[in-house]
């Protein structure tokens, strides 16, 4: 059975081989990877990095979301506090202070969130079309178009113009 290395066993490979000037049998004896192994990784590099990259900033994304929530319902706890006036020996411009810093910090790390590209993986959505299909072979192209679409003809039915006069 083959072995399996994890994504971050590959980057530590890739990473000595650049250190190394791509000396594949000095990574060999270090980490004692087989060289079709890492001449493996070495052709599949951009996508190995592509996915270590990502998983770091999906790691670092839900840290900072975790300390935004706090920092959030620390705010909330201090509304609280302000609001029922039991502020525990503090006063109220400490506590209108400490809750104007707190609320910057969250807002300055809110815009510190970068979108990820999307997913090269996931398949597009397809573009809504509309298709004629006729039957009993007439053209496939659709009917041409009369008049200016911009302004409106008159009513077709005779009862709806009789109506509108």
């Amino acid at each position: 059975m083959p072995a399996t290395y994890t994504l971050d066993t590959k980057i530590e490979a890739l990473n000595l081989l650049n250190q190394l000037d791509g000396d594949f049998l000095r990574v060999k004896e270090r980490l004692k990877i087989p060289l079709k192994t890492l001449r493996g990784w070495r052709a599949s590099e951009r996508e190995l990095r592509r996915r270590f990259e990502d998983r770091e900033y999906r790691h670092f994304a839900s840290i900072k979301l975790e300390l935004l929530r706090d920092m959030l319902e620390t705010s909330r706890d201090i509304m609280q506090q302000l609001k029922s006036g039991e502020r525990e020996g503090l006063t109220a411009s400490q506590l209108v202070y400490t809750l104007s810093t707190l609320l910057n910090q969250a807002h300055r790390l809110e815009e510190s969130f970068e979108d990820l590209p999307p997913d090269p993986q996931q398949e597009t959505e397809q573009a809504n079309r509309i298709r004629f299909v006729y039957e009993d072979d007439l053209p496939a192209a659709p009917p041409p178009a009369t008049g200016n679409p911009g302004e409106p003809g008159a009513p077709q039915s005779s009862s709806v113009r009789e109506k509108l006069r």
